[in-house]
């Protein structure tokens, strides 16, 4: 008898409402930089820099940190050190710029709406699952 061969591991599935957060963060996030360094001084603009580079390094620790939960562990820590370098860069570079608070404080509100919205809606993974059988002798 031949066996079938062995299942390949499924790529991972990103479900329409993570691309669409994804999507608005990154907006947001490109909104309160734009807000901030425009209306920056000239004397701030060096602490815009300052603050973009310990935001990155402080990012980067936080994702491989993070990253070290996944179930690919490898991947996992690539992708958090790569995400949180980004994500900490543009935090760590509106630190210095309270005018980018026009933007993000109703940015993270739209945010919070919208990750409530999702999980109210969404179905868990329990109801799609068909029932358990007994096992055949």
């Amino acid at each position: 008898m031949s066996q079938p061969p062995p299942a390949s591991p499924q790529p991972a599935r990103y479900s329409l409402a993570s691309i669409l957060l994804l999507t608005a963060v990154v907006a947001i996030y490109a909104g309160a930089l734009r807000a901030g360094i425009v209306a920056a001084e000239a004397s701030r603009r060096p602490a815009v820099g300052i603050g973009a580079a310990c935001g990155l390094i402080a990012g980067f620790i936080l994702g491989i940190f993070l990253g070290q939960g996944a179930d690919n562990r490898a991947r996992g820590t690539a992708m958090g050190a790569l995400v949180g370098s980004l994500s900490g860069m543009a935090a760590g570079a509106m630190v210095p710029l309270p005018e980018s608070l026009v933007v993000i404080i109703p940015g993270a509100l739209v945010l919070l709406g919208f990750a409530l919205l999702v999980r109210r809606l969404s179905r868990t993974g329990a109801e799609d699952d068909p029932p358990p059988t007994a096992p055949g002798p």
